[in-house]
């Protein structure tokens, strides 16, 4: 009965335990859930503490053999690096880009491994070409920034931070290297000095070399602005303008100055070697400094000047007339010829000037009050001079400056019928005189031409002084010109 009643009783005792065994597999079971969902919130966490904190803010948008170009997304720029990353060559600000806004750039030309090109919407747009390296020491990387509309401002900053920059213009007080200087950002034009002293020379090179093994070369065709924050930026721009011209330039980066210079050195367009008129540098030039307001006293000055040179045995020389003077004689021949009945001018009329050498002055400047600017606004010729842009109620009006003291027009350059009117005012006056040698004076930037510089890119990308330079050609091989460029 004992046995019996035990084993009545053992199918109980296994019932009892079945439900245990059920609860333990429901703990593990939810132990294991509570782990996998801390693991998923560690590395939910673990993500989010990456993309955060621990990824970095730079991104390479194009490679080459031993550089490359980064973007910083944080500061918004693009700097070139050594692609292990140990040497920046350059970093570049762009100011001209939104402070908020496209962080992640997304590469446009995905397709062409050596170009990279994105966009701002209605800012700007980006393209960065890397030119073949074919046997070259450097690479190269052609920047092209272009406006979405006429009232961006392009503007680049090349950062100074351990980069000792050399090139560029010269300046009233000039610093080597040009990091110390203070220059704000004006049109990249020749100027005088002395009327602009905080403009740029005669020495003028787009073309800027850096201590890290970079070079900065702005193409030619660029209404180029250069300013310099002292031992901070040094920036190249565009002004805003109505044809919307972009920014262009290339960066070429080496293992040292020695080898880029080599490299981008070569690529600058040399001008052709001839010599000038060597005979010139055989006579002393004498400046005529006595002013006069009438043709007999310049004829008095002149001839007493001379006397003065023979008698102090001073040998042969040139008598150099200044503009004033020269502008005396000019305006006598428009009366004389003016007279009536006067169809010429009688050989005798200037026979003691003839026996003299003499150096006549012109400039493209012509006085307001004189007989020669009257004279075209009565022809209708008001587009011989520098003018502000018609607008729908008004004519070309000429822009008004000061030259010498006075009030001035500045002869169009770019007008062909100006420059032949300027031409053959120049040769008659030397055929009156029998004037060898001829001066040029006045083909710098002026201050008083920044209005229409806004107005006129053309005249911002230094095209005046190269066309003064044509005009000088075209009036022979004993021409002189006050200012220079490459």
């Amino acid at each position: 009965m004992v046995r019996r009643g035990r084993e009545l009783s053992s199918p109980g005792g296994d019932a009892s335990l079945e439900p245990g065994v059920k609860e333990m597999n429901e703990t593990w079971k939810g132990a294991i859930a509570c782990l996998g969902v801390a693991l998923l919130f560690l590395m939910t966490i673990g993500v989010l503490y990456w993309q955060v904190v621990e990824k970095p803010d730079t991104d390479w948008i194009l490679k080459g053999q031993f550089s490359g170009l980064v973007w910083d997304r944080k500061s918004l720029s693009l700097s070139l690096r050594s692609l292990n990353q140990d040497k920046i060559f350059t970093q570049i600000d762009h100011r001209h880009l939104p402070d908020t806004g496209v962080t992640l750039l997304k590469n446009l030309c995905w397709f062409n491994r050596s170009q990279f090109c994105s966009t701002w919407d209605g800012v700007t747009e980006l393209q960065v070409s890397l030119e073949p390296l074919n046997q070259s020491v450097a690479e190269c990387y052609r920047v092209e920034w272009t406006p979405r509309h006429c009232r961006v401002a392009l503007k680049d900053c090349f950062s100074m931070v351990n980069v000792s920059w050399f090139g560029g213009g010269s300046m009233q007080s000039q610093y080597w290297p040009i990091n110390n200087a203070d220059i704000d950002s004006q049109p990249f034009i020749i100027s005088d000095l002395q009327d602009t002293p905080t403009g740029y020379g005669s020495v003028l090179e787009r073309y800027f070399l850096g201590s890290t093994g970079v070079a900065v070369r702005v193409h030619q065709e660029v209404p180029l602005h250069v300013g310099i924050t002292s031992r901070k930026w040094l920036c190249l721009g565009i002004p805003p303008s109505t044809e919307m011209v972009p920014l262009r330039y290339t960066v070429c980066v080496s293992d040292s100055l020695t080898t880029v210079h080599q490299q981008v050195g070569s690529m600058i367009p040399a001008a052709q070697s001839a010599l000038p008129d060597t005979s010139i540098l055989q006579f002393p030039f004498w400046r005529l400094q006595k002013a006069a307001d009438v043709v007999q006293r310049v004829e008095h000055n002149l001839k007493s000047l001379s006397n003065k040179l023979k008698q102090h045995r001073l040998g042969d020389g040139v008598i150099d007339l200044n503009e004033q003077s020269t502008q005396l004689l000019f305006g006598e021949e428009h009366s004389l010829l003016d007279t009536p009945g006067k169809t010429h001018i009688p050989q005798s009329r200037y026979l003691d000037l003839r026996q003299l050498k003499l150096s006549l002055t012109l400039s493209p400047y012509t006085s307001i009050d004189s007989n020669q600017f009257r004279m075209t606004l009565q022809e209708g010729r008001e587009r011989f001079w520098l003018s502000l842009p018609a607008t729908a109620n008004s004519s070309p009006a000429p822009l008004l400056m000061k030259w010498r003291g006075n009030f001035a027009v500045k002869l169009n350059l770019s007008s062909e019928e100006a420059c032949d009117w300027f031409l053959a005012q120049a040769h008659r006056l030397q055929r009156m005189l029998e004037v060898k040698y001829l001066t040029l004076d006045g083909g710098e930037g002026s201050p008083f031409i920044d209005r229409l510089q806004q107005c006129s890119w053309q005249l911002s990308s230094d095209e005046y002084i190269t066309q003064f330079t044509l005009l000088a050609e075209k009036l022979g091989n004993t021409t002189i010109i006050t200012t220079a460029t490459r």
